[in-house]
């Protein structure tokens, strides 16, 4: 029974690392030779065979992609040819097989690919407001603004206010010419000893970012992954899982975030693991 009860557990675990790759490889990495380069950069150890044109012989710590639509062996193999071609990957000999290891350059690509963890979050100390009136006849134009306002790491705090705490003034400068909003929008901007309403900035800025929330996510992370080893299946996991959560957490100033922020332990965790 105990047996069996691990065999389920198991399968869970297996399932759950595999819907983390599917899940990221569509939403950020949707190359197969981006989601190879990532698997690399995060100690999934595979290796193959030097034959391209016979079958290929893998050896892994677990079948992570047998179930993956569009993902097998074959693919990883061929874009592993493709990362070596573009100095993004170099191999070296491991017995009798061939091992992967990512180079600078592959480094640079990631980056480009992934969202980093800042350490230096520099901070004026103001608290910045975008308040727009955009009619009704360019809704696509206020649509725009808005899918922009959030991509740049805006918070709604209404429906046509926004607010950071990163001075917006140059990177919306040009966004605002082009589409002949300049007139349309007002950006204002408060203390960090100053108040909304009857909420001070602090206060503030957690309740539009959802920081408890992100916090709890954070807690998580930490409770599941700090005693992980790197090199195994959970690790590959706890990286996926990190990424997820560095996606939705607007890096905002030390100074603004709650007393218990549990983002730089949830850092140190995945840093643990990637190094």
């Amino acid at each position: 029974m105990e047996e069996r009860k691990r065999g389920r557990k198991g399968r869970r675990g297996k399932g759950e690392t595999q819907r983390r790759i599917k899940e990221f490889s569509l939403d950020v990495v949707t190359k197969a030779t981006d989601l190879t380069l990532f698997l690399i950069f995060f100690n999934w150890e595979f290796a193959f065979s030097g034959s391209r044109s016979g079958k290929a012989v893998w050896r892994s710590k677990e079948k992570a992609f047998e179930d993956l639509e569009g993902i097998n062996y074959e693919t990883l193999r061929d874009a592993l040819y493709i990362l070596k071609r573009k100095g993004l990957v170099r191999v070296i000999k491991d017995e009798a097989f061939y091992k992967p290891l990512i180079t600078t350059a592959g480094k640079k690509r990631l980056q480009e690919l992934l969202p980093s963890y800042d350490k230096e979050r520099i901070w004026d100390g103001r608290l910045y407001l975008i308040t727009y009136d955009i009619p009704e006849e360019r809704k696509n134009d206020r649509e725009t603004l808005r899918n922009y306002l959030k991509k740049i790491g805006c918070g709604g705090l209404q429906r046509s206010v926004f607010l950071t705490p990163y001075n917006p003034k140059g990177i919306l400068e040009d966004f605002v010419e082009e589409r002949g909003l300049k007139a349309s929008i007002i950006i204002s901007d408060v203390g960090k000893d100053g108040s909304i309403g009857e909420k001070d900035i602090k206060t503030l800025v957690r309740e539009v970012y959802h920081l408890d929330d992100l916090n709890t996510d954070y807690t998580v992370f930490i409770s599941e992954f700090k005693n992980t080893k790197r090199g195994t299946a959970k690790a590959l996991k706890a990286c996926f899982a990190f990424v997820e959560i560095l996606e939705k957490d607007p890096q905002l100033p030390f100074e603004l975030l709650p007393d218990n922020w549990a983002g730089e332990g949830g850092y140190e965790v995945f840093k643990k693991l990637s190094d």
